[in-house]
C-alpha cells in the first residue's frame, strides 16, 4: 500500500504458535486491513522472537516496528508519539481485551482522531461473564467465600469503538451484554474494512457531562437525616442519564466520574458502579496513601494508581461504599433508600440487593479513587452495627453461614447479658 494511505498500528502481545486458530485469525485479518490500508505491527514481547517466526506477518505485507526491543508502559507513559513514530493513523487495533487494557490509557489521549478496535474473538471474557450470573433465589444461601470468587473482571469496551468478533452467534452473544462499540463479525468476508468507515474516533469516547451529583452529608449522630436528603434528591430526580451519590468533603480526582461513566457503560447490566476508598485499598495494598493537604506527594500517588489499576472493572455482591453512580432509571425501577435501617450502610447494602434482585450488577472500579474526611470513614464500620444486620437478615431471608454467625453470637453475647 502507498504510504499516503491511511495506517493500522496493531499492537500484538506475542506472535500466535503454528497451533490453534490465533494465527490464522491474525494473519487473515492482517491480508484484510492490507488491502485498504498501510498496517504496522508492535509486538510487544519481541525481546527473543526470531525472524522466521515473523515471517507469517511479514507475508501479509505488514510491517513490524520495535523488533526486538519489548515495548513497556514507561515508553508509552513518557513517549506515545515516540513509539507510534508520530504517525496520526486511523485505526489502531489491539488482539486482546488484554492488551487494550495495558495500552488504550496512554494512546486514547495522544490520538485523538483515532479509532480504537479490539479484536475479541479469542477471547475468554464472554463464556467468563455468562457464568458470573447470580441466581437469585440461591444468592443467600451461598457461603460467604464462595460469594467472593463470583468477582469477575470486565473488559475494557466501552473505551473503543469497534470490536471484533468470530461469528454471528458471538457477535449476538455480544450485543446482549455490552453498549456502545460497533461489533463487526470477522466471518463475513471483507466487511472489516467496510464496517471500520462507522467507528468512531477516541476522542467521542471521552469524558460527557451527563452526571447529576447528589451531595449529602455524613454523620455518624444523625444518618436518619442522610437517608431522608439522598431519597429527596433520588425522588426529584429526571429518571436519565446518570447519578453520583458522594458525601459532602470528598476528594475525587478528574477522571473520577469519567471513570465510573466508562465502567458503567461498558455493560448492559452494569446499574452501579463503587469507586475505590482507602478502607478498601488497605486490604490488598500496603501503600501509605499522603494526605491531599500534601499537594505533591499525593498527585503523585494518584497517577501511580490509576495506571496501576486502569480499567480495572470487577463484578461485586455488595454496595457498601458511600459514594457510588447508579443508572438514573434506577430510582424508577427499584425506588428509593429504605428508611427502616438506622445506618446508611445497611440501607446502601439493601440498595444493591434490590439491584441485584431485578438482575442488574454492581461494578467495582479499583481506577476511580476517592478520599473520606475522617467523619466519613466512620461508614465502614457500621457493618457492625447488628441491629441493623438482622433487619437486612430477615428481610432478605439470608442463610450465609458466615454471616449468622457472627449475628447469633453477638445476640447470644447480648441475651447472657
Amino acid at each position: 500500500m502507498a504510504e499516503s494511505c491511511p495506517g493500522v498500528l496493531y499492537f500484538i502481545y506475542r506472535v500466535p504458535g503454528s497451533a490453534g486458530n490465533e494465527r490464522e485469525n491474525l494473519t487473515e485479518i492482517l491480508s484484510e486491513l492490507g488491502k485498504k490500508f498501510k498496517v504496522d505491527c508492535i509486538i510487544l514481547r519481541s525481546l527473543f522472537l526470531k525472524e522466521h517466526e515473523c515471517r507469517p506477518i511479514i507475508e501479509t505485507g505488514a510491517g513490524i516496528i520495535l523488533f526486538n526491543k519489548p515495548l513497556r508502559r514507561k515508553d508509552m507513559r513518557e513517549s506515545p508519539g515516540k513509539v507510534t513514530g508520530g504517525f496520526k493513523y486511523k485505526y489502531i487495533f489491539f488482539d486482546s481485551v488484554f492488551t487494550a487494557k495495558y495500552f488504550a490509557y496512554f494512546l486514547k489521549r495522544e490520538l485523538p482522531e483515532t479509532g480504537f478496535v479490539i479484536d475479541f474473538r479469542e477471547s475468554r471474557y464472554l463464556s467468563e461473564l455468562k457464568n458470573a450470573g447470580i441466581e437469585y433465589g440461591s444468592f443467600f444461601e451461598i457461603p460467604e467465600k464462595l460469594i467472593l470468587l463470583r468477582e469477575k473482571e470486565l473488559p475494557v469496551l466501552s473505551y473503543h469503538g469497534a470490536v471484533i468478533v468470530k461469528d454471528s452467534i458471538q457477535k449476538e452473544d455480544l450485543k446482549r451484554e455490552i453498549t456502545g462499540p460497533l461489533i463487526i463479525n470477522a466471518a463475513r468476508d471483507g466487511e472489516i474494512c467496510t464496517e471500520l468507515e462507522g467507528v468512531s474516533p477516541c476522542k467521542n469516547f471521552l469524558f460527557e457531562r451527563e452526571v447529576q451529583r447528589i451531595t449529602y452529608g455524613y454523620s455518624e449522630k444523625d444518618e436518619k437525616k442522610s437517608l431522608k436528603e439522598i431519597n429527596s434528591a433520588l425522588s426529584g430526580s429526571p429518571g436519565n442519564g446518570l447519578i453520583l451519590i458522594i458525601p459532602s468533603g470528598s476528594e475525587v480526582p478528574q477522571y473520577f466520574e469519567e471513570a465510573l461513566m466508562m465502567s458503567l457503560k461498558s455493560g448492559r447490566k452494569n446499574d452501579v458502579a463503587l469507586p475505590l476508598s482507602r478502607c478498601r485499598l488497605s486490604k490488598f495494598s500496603r501503600e501509605k496513601i499522603p494526605p491531599p493537604s500534601d499537594r505533591k506527594k499525593y498527585s503523585e500517588f494518584l497517577e501511580r494508581h490509576r495506571l496501576g489499576n486502569f480499567a480495572e472493572w470487577r463484578i461485586v455482591t455488595a454496595l457498601n461504599e458511600p459514594c457510588f453512580m447508579m443508572k438514573g432509571s434506577l430510582a424508577e425501577e427499584i425506588g428509593v433508600l429504605d428508611e427502616r435501617f438506622n445506618s446508611v450502610y445497611y440501607s446502601f447494602v439493601d440498595y444493591g440487593f434490590r439491584v441485584l434482585q431485578k438482575g442488574g450488577r454492581i461494578i467495582l472500579n479499583q481506577e476511580a479513587f476517592i478520599n473520606l474526611v475522617p467523619e466519613v470513614e466512620k461508614f465502614h464500620s457500621r457493618y457492625h452495627l447488628y441491629s441493623d444486620q438482622r433487619r437486612l437478615a430477615d428481610k432478605w431471608g439470608i442463610r450465609s453461614a458466615g454471616f449468622l454467625e457472627n449475628l447469633r453470637e453477638h445476640e447470644g453475647s447480648e441475651s447472657r447479658h
